[in-house]
């Protein structure tokens, strides 16, 4: 099948073939006017994309499963010419429902929308969405293809129109067993004296100013009242802080011939359970995850209790499957070395020996170690206890 170009320069040709022939005015006009459109679908067709613009409005860009997010996309002709039957094509992951839309079609595991508009000459067409995304992830858009009827030819013209947009879903908390690693800092950590004087939790009242106070603990009110100046005294406190270290299976074992794909989700689903919790009670914790991130065999977010440390918790936790599983016992080889006695959750699915033997090594150092194991349906938790104190109890 001949192309517009081919079209019109074979029927240009043959009119001025038979215009040189028979000396006719009216057949070199006439064959001229064919050439003439040929120029103007091919400026058409460049110069399209410059008169078209599309806009992405959503009401929402960090949502649960299940919760419906809000398109409006508007489509702008700045040309004066209009734009009849125009479709708009976009793919998104199979798992995200839409309505809305004119055709919703699922081919290899994608899901083609399919949108049908008409837009008059210098004038915007509007349309209303609404995507329920269903698993946990990051919906990806880039760019949608556009159809749009040639207005000097008898083929379709087709652009690409930018649009980033990007949609992160956050995982749905499993319900969690009741479980607790003390409400003060783990026996043998230390609080330097520093600590002490900063620590503004509780204020347990005045007292004369002495040599070496701070500035800013200097209540300036009670000073001018007394005429000296006085010195506020805070009650000495700790909080509970947690190292909670997810263990994050490879997507296929060659050598099992399994896929974790679904237990991965589960824990996932679990550290995303054990930070809502620390928020809600607002606990500190640090949270370790077995994957390769920036170069390093781990990924580590700094202790934190704030809405800004839970938000680059959950963000983390959705992009998981852009990272590549490491060895935890590696990881855990690294809390090892720390100074201090901490409390560790460790968040795992598969608890093989070499594992066991690191949480082992871990109890020995003095550190509380306790185990959320997401194997089942239901996480189980259960404490590390030293093999010693193993056998102790059943001699």
């Amino acid at each position: 099948m001949l192309s517009t170009r081919q079209t019109y320069t074979l029927l240009g040709s043959l009119v001025l073939f038979f215009g040189l022939i028979s000396g006719s005015w009216f057949l070199w006009l006439f064959g001229g006017i064919f050439f003439l459109l040929d120029g103007l679908h091919r400026w058409w067709v460049r110069r399209l994309p410059a008169y078209l613009s599309l806009s992405w409005e959503a009401d929402q860009t960090r949502v649960m499963p299940g919760t419906p997010v809000h398109i409006r996309l508007t489509l702008t002709n700045r040309s004066w010419m209009p734009l009849p039957l125009t479709r708009l094509q976009f793919s998104l992951p199979e798992h995200v429902r839409v309505e809305g839309a004119d055709d919703v079609q699922v081919r290899q595991k994608q899901t083609v929308v399919q949108l049908w508009l008409s837009i008059p000459r210098r004038s915007q067409a509007v349309r209303l969405l609404t995507l329920i995304p269903e698993q946990r992830g990051v919906v990806w858009l880039s760019e949608v293809t556009g159809d749009m009827i040639d207005l000097f030819g008898d083929e379709a013209c087709k652009v690409d129109l930018p649009l980033p947009f990007s949609l992160l879903v956050y995982p749905m908390p499993l319900p969690l067993p009741d479980f607790s690693l003390g409400d003060v800092e783990p026996v043998g950590s230390r609080l330097s004296l520093q600590r002490l004087q900063d620590d503004p939790t509780f204020l347990r009242g005045l007292r004369p100013y002495a040599s070496g106070d701070r500035l800013k603990a200097i209540d300036w009110k009670a000073s001018a009242k007394t005429g000296s100046l006085q010195t506020r005294q805070f009650e000495f406190t700790a909080r509970s802080s947690w190292r909670v270290v997810g263990h994050i299976l490879p997507s296929y074992e060659p050598l099992l011939q399994r896929y974790n794909d679904e237990v991965n989700e589960r824990t996932i689903s679990c550290l995303a359970a054990v930070g809502t919790r620390c928020r809600r009670s607002g606990l500190a914790y640090e949270l370790l995850l077995n994957v390769r991130f920036r170069g390093k065999d781990c990924f580590q977010l700094p202790k934190g209790s704030g809405k800004t440390h839970h938000v680059q918790a959950m963000t983390q936790l959705v992009r998981l499957n852009q990272h590549i599983p490491t060895s935890l016992p590696a990881l855990l080889r690294r809390l090892e070395h720390s100074r201090e006695k901490e409390a560790i959750l460790v968040v795992s699915p598969r608890i093989d020996a070499g594992i066991e033997e690191a949480l082992q090594r871990l109890v020995v150092r003095g550190h509380a170690v306790l185990v959320l194991d997401v194997s089942g349906k239901t996480p189980v938790c259960r404490p590390v206890v030293p093999l010693a104190a193993q056998k102790g109890g059943l001699a």
